[in-house]
């Protein structure tokens, strides 16, 4: 059970619009961690931190996932097959694909595969790009 302290109001001057107080800021995950710990009441178990985040995959292995995707894509107009050569999808200008230089190198960010004349649903394969910020498939079935 929790008891609210509030000092009482002082009068202000006629001048005064409003009665401001500070109100101090609880932050707690639990209502006994507010409480003082002893025998009866012990504090909450530390929260399990989750893991790091899995690194990106390389440039080979987004240009890998990049083609995979494309393959499990129905219908497509064949520009994109024509662009996306090579093995470096940021260094060869892959057409509709965004990239970013980062700390752990070039990353693809974004893809733009809107008026490609696709058909049916997103593969699963474009999760694995994990860095992906921006994705569109803007005007297609």
């Amino acid at each position: 059970m929790f008891a609210w302290c509030v000092p009482k109001a002082t009068t202000q001057p006629a001048s005064a619009s409003k009665l401001t107080m500070p109100i101090p800021h609880l932050v707690a995950k639990h209502a006994h961690d507010l409480l003082p710990s002893y025998p009866g009441n012990p504090p909450s178990p530390p929260t399990p931190q989750s893991p790091p985040p899995l690194p990106p995959p390389s440039l080979s292995d987004q240009s890998s996932i990049l083609r995979q995707m494309l393959s499990e894509l129905e219908g497509g107009d064949g520009e994109l097959e024509a662009s996306w050569v090579g093995f470096d999808p940021c260094g060869d200008d892959w057409l509709g694909v965004t990239c970013e230089l980062t700390q752990q190198g070039p990353l693809v960010v974004g893809l733009d595969l809107s008026f490609r004349q696709f058909k049916g649903p997103l593969p699963p394969t474009l999760a694995l790009i994990t860095q992906l910020k921006a994705v569109s498939f803007l005007a297609n079935e």
